[in-house]
């Protein structure tokens, strides 16, 4: 009896070894696969918005925000002194990031608002025609939520786009810690 467990022990341990996600090998260190740059917004200085870009057709404006946050020491925090009907006429956006076609995405960032609103969480081609490759109405309240959204891209683009629509309501909308990650 000793030997029969001793025998399926070593069968199990090498098995083991080669089984996916078994690996005694450490995950590498450093940068996340998340596709996007400074999505806790913690660069410093003037470029602390960098990479990304606010478009806020003069009814908006943007800060780096430390006294509320979801995660890290920051947060971007934009103030609407007025809605617009087209919800896109203040965005915050980050180009350039790579997309494959087939591939299946998590779109994951932290919210709040001033008072309960939607937003328009968007990905599409960074370019004339805009093509669209994912959207979604997302109600935020007033506390910090963990959002996750799911989506499959559609085509290869190296030039893709994530922005947040925000010009629904008037207010203050905080989003901190943005990622794009492939699925495993």
């Amino acid at each position: 009896m000793g030997t029969r467990r001793f025998c399926l022990i070593s069968l199990i341990i090498p098995v083991c070894l080669f089984a996916s996600g078994c690996s005694s090998t450490p995950a590498p260190s450093g940068e996340s696969s998340n596709l996007l740059r400074n999505g806790s917004f913690e660069a410093s200085g003037s470029g602390w918005l960098a990479p990304w870009r606010f478009e806020a057709s003069g009814i908006a404006t943007i800060q780096r925000a430390s006294d509320t946050q979801a995660k890290g020491a920051y947060c971007a925090s934009i103030t609407l002194t007025e809605s617009s009907p087209a919800d896109h006429a203040v965005q915050l956006r980050q180009g350039n990031i790579p997309l494959v076609a087939g591939e299946t995405y998590a779109f994951v960032f932290w919210a709040k608002a001033s008072t309960s609103r939607a937003i328009r969480p968007d990905i599409l081609h960074g370019a004339h025609p805009w093509t669209s490759y994912f959207s979604q109405v997302v109600a935020l309240t007033t506390v910090w939520q963990r959002y996750t959204l799911m989506f499959t891209s559609s085509q290869t683009d190296a030039n893709g786009m994530v922005l947040f629509n925000v010009a629904g309501a008037p207010g203050v909308v905080w989003i901190s810690d943005v990622s794009l990650q492939a699925s495993m």
